[in-house]
């Protein structure tokens, strides 16, 4: 499989659908900062999604991504850039909820740490990883251009 999906030593013990936040604590307190990194996509939230809604859903929320998730790319490395951290952490939490969404593990989790990062206000923690949020992103993209033309998440 091009993207791999049950293989999960990076996910805690919180239930929820990637891993997840949802517990009310921090990444950081639930070991995102591991040396595993998570998949580029999840696809068990591809398919669940394609269950409750068919392969047109899917096809739009990955459309919906590519038009909206950019602009949050962008906002947070110009946020980074003029050493805004707040603004860092208010984009990088809308950028992490856009890519938990569809699944995007690996653009989530890192969102996640940045904005966890940024909301302790501490910018010189936050320059390695903001550094790799482009390239991350990318993938992500890649990824969810590849099952948009394809219709298969494997």
């Amino acid at each position: 499989q091009r993207f791999r999906s049950c293989e999960r030593p990076w996910r805690s013990d919180c239930p929820g659908a990637l891993g997840s936040l949802d517990c009310g604590k921090s990444p950081l307190s639930i070991g995102i900062l591991r040396r595993t990194e998570p998949p580029v996509l999840d696809v068990q939230v591809i398919e669940r999604l394609a269950t409750w809604g068919g392969r047109d859903l899917v096809s739009k929320l990955i459309d919906l991504f590519q038009e909206d998730a950019p602009a949050k790319l962008e906002v947070a490395l110009a946020a980074m850039a003029d050493g805004d951290v707040r603004g860092v952490e208010r984009a990088s939490h809308a950028l992490k909820s856009s890519a938990a969404n569809l699944g995007a593990s690996r653009l989530h989790y890192l969102a996640a740490e940045i904005e966890e990062l940024a909301s302790r206000g501490d910018p010189a923690s936050l320059d390695p990883l903001v550094a790799r949020l482009k390239s991350t992103f990318d993938e992500a993209v890649e990824a969810l251009a590849e099952i948009r033309a394809t219709g298969d998440p494997t």
